[in-house]
């Protein structure tokens, strides 16, 4: 994925915008566009991070958790989410590992201290996988162009980064 400055937002609508640009919880605000919201996870553990996760964590060469999940809104796949944890964090954070189908955003928003220090940008063609992921999950949409961003979480524990990709079905399109 190609992650850019807030410059590329120039090519999304007004209500992808919307939904990237928010600083609110994103776990909260998908739980007021549906009845049921749940997380599930697609795959968690420890394992290498891609050149440029080490470079945003100041991890060099380092492994830590990685935790893969779809949002659902009433059943429908919303939000493809990858959270990356250093060890050291993790270390001083157990919680971060032990989240299962817990939504990482209700644990985020709720710690004292909690900032976001970077926001990036990305745009996905309609060929991408995270498009089959989403009709393997149900969605009903097409595979469309997929809009997501990611941010770096400084925490009393230490760093993380959470990416999140809207998928076809999400309001954010409406």
């Amino acid at each position: 994925m190609q992650w850019q400055a807030p410059a590329c937002l120039e090519d999304a609508d007004e209500a992808v915008t919307d939904w990237l640009l928010d600083q609110t919880s994103l776990t909260a605000r998908l739980k007021q566009q549906c009845q049921t919201f749940t997380v599930k996870v697609l795959g968690e553990g420890v394992q290498a991070f891609t050149p440029d996760e080490q470079i945003l964590l100041h991890c060099r060469g380092q492994r830590g958790f990685v935790r893969e999940v779809v949002l659902l809104c009433d059943d429908r796949p919303w939000v493809f989410a990858r959270t990356v944890v250093p060890s050291a964090t993790l270390e001083r954070g157990k919680e971060l590992g032990q989240l299962g189908s817990k939504p990482l955003g209700a644990l985020l928003f709720s710690t004292p201290g909690m900032s976001r220090d970077l926001v990036e940008f990305t745009q996905l063609s309609s060929e991408h996988g995270l498009n089959q992921l989403a009709l393997a999950e149900g969605a009903q949409a097409k595979p469309r162009e997929l809009w997501g961003r990611r941010s770096r979480f400084c925490l009393p524990a230490g760093e993380l980064l959470l990416s999140e990709i809207f998928l076809p079905d999400c309001q954010a399109y409406r």
